[in-house]
């Protein structure tokens, strides 16, 4: 199996902690990297241009492995520990989670016509409905790492209003 790929029984066992970096960047098949890249290459630019490209990849790569770390928890929990997990649908979903936080935030539609009611339903039902549909999806990285983004967003667009009303 690749290095790079999150094994949760060699996780446990070893503690090879790289993994939960290297995971994110990893993908099973072309398929799986096109699907990816293509929620990336939309949200990752609208991302990037409100909140720009270094809070961006921090909340990319917050989102990734704390929706990494928070999967070994629940195999683990779970007892199935022959799970291999890999991709960006953690980060991404962390973009997603950002993005709600967004429309909370400016309570109006966003960059693009995207209101509120529409990135819910596209992230949680459809989304979340095509992992629990199909399986080898894991639905723990996804949530966890939308949650983590809301967060991430609530901290971002706090510290922007500070720095908007103090003049910076």
């Amino acid at each position: 199996m690749n290095m790079m790929v999150l094994q949760i029984g060699e996780f446990v066992q070893k503690t090879e902690w790289w993994r939960l970096v290297t995971s994110v960047f990893s993908h099973f098949g072309w398929d799986h990297l096109f699907n990816n890249m293509l929620v990336l290459l939309y949200l990752g630019a609208l991302a990037e241009r409100c909140i720009g490209k270094w809070r961006f990849l921090g909340v990319y790569l917050i989102s990734g492995i704390g929706a990494n770390a928070a999967s070994v928890w629940w195999y683990v929990h779970q007892g199935d520990l022959l799970v291999a997990t890999a991709g960006a649908s953690g980060a991404i979903f962390g973009i997603a989670g950002l993005f709600t936080m967004y429309c909370f935030y400016c309570q109006k539609v966003i960059l693009k016509k995207i209101t509120l009611r529409q990135l819910i339903f596209h992230d949680v039902f459809l989304l979340l409905y095509h992992g629990f549909a199909e399986s080898g999806v894991n639905n723990c990285a996804h949530i966890v790492g939308a949650i983590i983004g809301f967060v991430c967003g609530i901290i971002i667009f706090c510290q922007m209003k500070k720095n908007r009303a103090e003049g910076r």
